[in-house]
């Protein structure tokens, strides 16, 4: 019933020197746990199987499974009731066991209920149900452990029906046993074989197949056999009638492998066809119906299956490409597509693509993932980076990796460092990370060295002027360089027929010239005879102008294209003029770019080269001589680095191996092949591999190789070339022998090249003064231009010339001011770069301002110096200092307490006063004294040992006040100092009462606070006193006579709460009146008694 093709594994584990590692998967039925996940919980998607990763080999029956791994041992799991796990019981296992110990299992195939192996020495084993001799030991006994049958050694394959199987041997022989009911041994009878029987003489089977009561096979020559049950059409040969004889299925002799179950088969040609026939009530066939088919029907257009395997009634299939394909029956999820739908056509399973084998049961299916875990090899290569314009560089991972390589496929390479700026000035170490398809990664380090830009570009221009494409405000001619305003950030210049574009380092775009056809894109058709801004856009990152066209690329990849349009050199689709920028198409991954006369070039960051625009001498480079209004890719390579058009109708560009390619107009031999020949499609010239830059004129070419040498070749007539002559060349000549070439740019005919040391040299056709010597005269050899030895990037329009000359960075100007700042309630104050900063600026760009602080506090109190640092966009930085001047203005808090607040009773005595002062500020430094004693009334000798000015906290105060008034208040005030001069004042105050509460007659605000009172009163030698207190209290009692002494302390501690009372006994004390004095907190109440003779 079940076979697998171990070759399938083989052709893949040999496909590549990969170490593989292979993972077991499994869904559908799970009954009796025959998925091996240790449950019986079913799966409508694959489930790993353990975590093993060396699985070799799996077979899936109808409720078990047996598998193989690398080492050669064999293990098995599910339902075991016939012994077909082999284990020695007759017990179900959940999870993969392993039988027995040998080591050189090969193959392994289920049947309904049996199992049969082969071991590596070709011998056959076998085991599980033997109702009818399947096992073919000779018996009908079953078996729950394997068991050798017979003893030959030339076995090579095996497959097993419900109760019959199916072998072939080493030498082509075809075998057959166990039961016969119709036919399906293939022996011309119906008797059942318990040992295995040779059907036939033929020695050229080659694979065989076995249904539930059928068995199919394919010999040598690639033809189908098929014999036994036939029911429902799965012989294949267009009848319903069993067959006990192997019959020829059809006429095909491309038959490749096959596989059948209970009633329908599938199959595989050579040409990576599917086709299936039989029974198909579920869809297992794939044909899209459920129609019963009764001779092999093509499943789909698909020519890329590899293998096939046949369930009850689904089927399971796999492309070259390792994707999982399954369809039929899904009741049981056996389809793995996360449904319990079944499906009548191949469906994809999963986005997986590692699949390497798989084996479809009665209703569950059984595959293996191959997993690379081989790491690539990540190369990386050192680089130097100089900061742009805008004082930063970019790096990719394609820039560091010197060919990182996997035995299977990169999928991604990363850099974990692709910025830099002038913090990043020297040696840096960027890491690249290489992921193959397997998601495993290799690493490499690689030094990028950042140097640092440390000049601003001027502007110059010379030559024809008359729709003002020089941009100095006029329409004359000029025969020598002249400076093109006073800005200095221009970063990129481009010179088309009769107009000029640039970009300056803001990312704004600016042209001049002639605008006829809308080619400088300000939206109108006058000249301007002085740059003029495009537009609002800061993001224009590269320009190029045409003869009467301009195109330009974003910082975000767009490509922009505006002006003359009747070929469709903008690429725009139409014929239509652009007085505007306008996109094309949507991509946002163009990065480099070329306007010719009227055609257009581009590369793409991917290394595709596209063309749009007239093409009537095959200057577009794909074959044809049609014009395209749209970009089209020219050719499949991906490795295009740079592209060259100029003035011309030919195209010139470079490959990233150095090697130079030419294509369009020839005639005077300007694509340097040699002929005059025109051509179509981009051809090598020589075989060179160390070209590095290239510009066309109108009709010849230049090109700068890696040794820094200048070579010309094509039209000539005005010295062009540069090589003394007016002779045309066809093919590239060295110009001189120089090695020190830096840059090259043609005009219509005039040669512009700058040398390493910043030397400005041209040649050629001089009549409007685009040479720049001053003169209008021809030159035939190169000529240096001026002594001026910083020239930086040259561009050549057709009759004009404009060029960058680098100038130093001015340092950037750092201006401060000083300020005052105030210490907030917590003793601190902060500044910012905005508080200090007074205007500080840079002609460069600003990248960063900075102080060297911020935080002031108490210690900081007075002046203090701040540094304030500029740094512009290359690092160059300014500095500039400020006096902060720290100021504490916060007085300090002071809080002045006294005890006794109240002196009773008036009995003109000196009471001591002790003064509580408490102090805080935000410095924390800070003092007090005792700055006055006070009163409502004269106190003259009522203030004792009270030392003014110090922080004296004792002294007395006499418990007097006028007989007359309303009593009297002594005012103690204290003053406290901070170390910042700030002062405050606390007071507090001592009363000496008129009279006291306690002493009014009626007694009753005495009495709502302890209900104080004595009697009898008066008595004779004893009174009782009572008060209540509210809550436990310290509490003293004091009985004093008439003059003011103190006779008897009848109480003094803590006090409870609640009523209280106390025996007062006089017997000892004169007759006369007593003062008894009760103090409660900081009350006093007092009550007088009369104590009779």
């Amino acid at each position: 019933m079940k076979r697998f093709l171990v070759t399938i594994c083989l052709l893949i584990i040999i496909s590549n020197n990969a170490i593989l590692s292979e993972e077991l998967f499994g869904w559908g039925w799970n009954g009796f746990s025959q998925l091996g996940d240790g449950t019986y919980t079913n799966r409508t998607t694959p489930i790993q199987v353990e975590d093993d990763t060396d699985w070799q080999f799996v077979a899936s029956g109808w409720g078990h499974t047996i598998a193989i791994k690398t080492d050669g041992t064999l293990w098995a799991w599910g339902y075991n009731e016939r012994g077909q796990l082999g284990d020695g019981t007759y017990i179900d296992k959940n999870i993969p066991v392993q039988i027995g110990t040998d080591t050189d299992w090969q193959f392994v195939a289920n049947g309904g209920g049996h199992t049969i192996a082969l071991k590596n020495n070709g011998t056959l084993w076998a085991w599980g149900g033997n109702w009818y001799g399947q096992l073919g030991d000779g018996t009908n006994t079953n078996r729950n452990a394997p068991i050798q049958i017979g003893n030959d050694t030339d076995w090579q394959f095996v497959a097993l029906g419900s109760l019959h199987s199916v072998a072939i041997k080493t030498n082509g022989t075809l075998w057959t046993w166990g039961v016969n009911w119709f036919g399906q041994l293939g022996d011309g009878t119906n008797i059942d074989k318990n040992t295995p029987t040779q059907i036939g003489n033929a020695n050229n089977w080659n694979s065989i197949g076995a249904g539930t009561y059928h068995s199919i096979a394919i010999k040598d020559d690639g033809s189908l056999w098929a014999w036994g049950q036939n029911s429902y059409n799965q012989l294949g040969d267009g009848t319903n009638i069993d067959n006990d004889t192997p019959i020829q299925i059809g006429n095909a002799y491309n038959w490749l492998t096959i596989d059948s179950q209970i009633y329908h088969t599938v199959a595989l040609q050579t040409n990576g066809t599917l086709w299936a026939w039989g029974y198909n009530y579920h869809g297992q066939l794939g044909d899209g119906t459920n129609i019963d088919k009764n001779t092999p029907t093509q499943i789909g257009n698909f020519s890329y299956w590899q293998s096939i395997s046949a369930g009850f009634s689904h089927t399971v299939a796999l492309q070259t490409d390792g994707t999982l394909w399954t369809w039929g029956y899904n009741h049981h999820g056996q389809l793995g597509d996360g449904t319990t739908t079944s499906r009548n056509t191949p469906t994809q399973t999963g986005s997986d693509n590692n699949w390497i084998a798989i084996s479809a049961g009665s209703y569950h299916t059984m595959g293996l993932k191959s997993i690379d875990i081989t790491p690539p090899t990540a190369l990386c290569q050192n680089i130097t980076v100089t900061l742009n314009d805008n004082g930063t560089a970019t790096i990719s991972a394609d820039d560091i990796d010197n060919g990182s390589y996997d035995n299977a496929a990169i999928t991604s390479m990363t850099i974990d460092k692709s910025s830099f700026d002038c913090s990043d000035v020297g040696e840096n170490v960027v890491t690249l990370t290489v992921t193959d398809n397997s998601e495993n990664t290799a690493t490499c380090e690689a030094t990028v060295t950042v140097v640092n830009f440390s000049s601003s570009k001027n502007i110059f221009a010379w030559g024809r002027n008359n729709y003002g494409q020089l941009g100095d405000g006029t329409s004359s001619n000029r025969y020598s360089p002249v400076q093109i305003g006073s800005a200095s950030d221009w970063v990129s210049v481009s010179s088309g027929g009769y107009h000029s574009l640039a970009i300056k380092s803001d990312g704004a775009l600016w042209t001049c010239g002639r605008n006829d056809y809308g080619q400088l894109g300000d939206g109108t058709t006058s000249n301007r005879y002085s740059p003029l801004q495009i537009g609002t856009a800061s993001d224009w990152a590269l320009v190029s102008g045409g003869f009467y066209h301009s195109l330009a690329i974003k910082s975000d990849g767009t490509l922009w294209a505006w002006g003359y349009n009747d070929y469709g050199q903008l690429g725009d689709g139409t014929t239509s003029n652009r007085l505007s920028p306008v996109q094309i198409g949507i991509e946002t991954n163009w990065s480099s770019l070329s306007s010719g006369n009227w055609h257009s070039l581009a590369i793409k960051s991917d290394g595709t080269l596209w063309a749009w625009g007239r093409n009537d001498y095959g200057q577009l480079g794909d074959g044809t001589t049609s014009n395209r209004y749209s970009p089209v890719q020219i050719g499949t390579s991906s490795d295009w680095a740079f592209v060259s058009n100029g003035s011309g109708h030919h195209s010139l560009a470079i490959k990233n191996d150095g090697t130079l390619w030419a294509w369009g107009y020839n005639y005077y031999g300007q694509l340097g092949n040699g002929t005059t020949n025109n051509i179509s499609s981009p051809v090598q010239i020589g075989v060179a591999t160390n070209w590095a830059s290239v510009s066309n004129g109108d009709l010849n070419s230049f090109a700068i190789k890696s040794d820094g040498t200048l070579w010309a070749w094509g039209y000539n007539s005005y010295g062009a070339l540069g090589d003394g002559t007016t002779t045309h060349r066809y093919a590239p000549v060295q110009i001189g022998t120089g090695s020190n070439w830096a840059s090259v740019s043609s005009g219509g005919y005039h040669l512009l090249a700058i040398k390493n040391d910043g030397t400005l040299w041209t040649c050629g056709n001089n009549w409007f003064g685009q040479l720049g010597d001053g003169t209008s005269t021809d030159s035939y050899s190169l000529i240096q231009i001026g002594v001026a030895s910083n020239w930086a990037f040259v561009s050549g329009g057709f009759y004009n010339s404009i060029a960058f000359q680098a100038v130093e960075n001015q340092l950037p100007v750092a201006i401060c001011k000083d300020i005052t700042v105030y210490l907030d309630d917590n003793g601190i104050a902060t500044i910012s770069i905005e508080d200090i900063d007074d205007g500080s600026y840079s002609e460069a760009g600003i990248k960063s301002i900075d102080i060297d602080r911020t935080s002031f506090d108490c210690s900081d109190i007075g002046d203090n110096t701040v540094n304030l640092t500029i740094t512009d966009i290359f690092c160059n930085t300014s500095s500039c200092q400020s006096t902060i001047t720290v100021v504490d203005n916060i007085p300090p808090t002071i809080t002045v307490s006294v005890s006794p607040t109240t002196l009773w009773p008036p009995n003109n005595q000196m009471k001591t006063i002790t003064a509580t002062v408490t102090v805080d500020d935000n410095c924390g430094d800070v003092t007090y004294v005792l700055t006055s004693i006070t009163s409502n009334e004269d106190i003259t000798n009522d203030v004792a040992n009270a030392t003014i000015g110090t922080d004296d906290l004792l002294f007395d105060l006499r418990a007097k006040r006028n007989g007359n008034g309303n009593g009297r208040i002594y005012t103690i005030t204290y003053t406290t100092t901070d170390a910042s001069g700030n002062t405050a004042i606390g007071t507090a105050t001592v009363t000496v009462p008129h009279h006291n509460k306690s002493s009014q007659t009626d007694g009753s605000e005495y009495n709502a606070i302890v209900n104080f009172q004595c009697y009898p009163n008066p008595f004779t030698d004893e009174t009782t006193i009572e008060f209540t207190l509210p809550e436990q209290s310290a509490v003293t009692i004091k009985v004093y006579n008439l003059q003011g002494n103190l006779v008897n302390t009848l109480h003094d501690g803590m006090t409870s709460a609640g009523l209280q009372m106390l025996k007062l006994n006089t017997q000892n004390f004169p007759a006369g009146e007593y003062t008894i004095v009760l103090t409660f907190g900081s009350e006093q109440f007092i009550h007088k008694v009369m104590k009779e003779k």
